[in-house]
């Protein structure tokens, strides 16, 4: 009687084993590999999105900001503008009012007028004085009303010595 080994146990079993034991690690390996390629072009796609996006809205940002200062460089020449318009106009009321008075020789009529010059001076005075803030909504209004005090009671300290000299 001949008792075989089992084939498990055989050299060729083994063998074979091993073969594919080795063959499955490697295809385990290869389909890792692949998988993880896979992830890192996914990865690298994603990112070259993401950066495409923030260069075309940083872009965005930057054609905003410049459209921006050019609207607040107009703004300030608008500004400036309305400034020099109004100086005028009130500049032309009170060359028109002193030329009126000029004409006349009731005094009544002349100290009326004197005394819209005087208050057109007055607003003028309020205009410069506005106007030399770069922050209108944040005046502060003590310094404001001294300076504006100051310039009134010297034109009308000015107008109060024109008065008194003799003719």
């Amino acid at each position: 009687l001949v008792v075989f080994r089992p084939f498990y146990f055989q050299w060729w079993f083994i063998v074979l084993t091993g073969v594919a034991l080795v063959f499955l690690f490697i295809l385990v390996y290869k389909w890792r590999v692949k998988q993880l390629i896979n992830a890192k072009l996914k990865l690298e796609k994603e990112v070259l999105n993401r950066t495409k996006d923030l260069k075309e809205s940083l872009a965005q940002e930057e054609i905003l900001l410049a459209q921006q200062q050019t609207l607040l460089k107009e703004k300030d020449v608008l500004l400036k503008e309305i400034h020099h318009r109004v100086k005028n106009n009130l500049q032309v009321i009170s060359g028109l009012l002193e030329l009126q008075e000029k004409n006349l020789s009731d005094d009544r009529a002349k100290q009326a007028l004197q005394e819209g010059r005087t208050r057109v001076r007055s607003i003028a005075l309020i205009h410069q004085n506005l106007y030399q803030y770069e922050n209108l909504s944040r005046i502060e209004l003590c310094s404001f009303t001294n300076d504006l005090y100051k310039q009134v009671s010297a034109m009308f300290e000015n107008k109060s010595k024109d008065t008194m000299l003799p003719e």
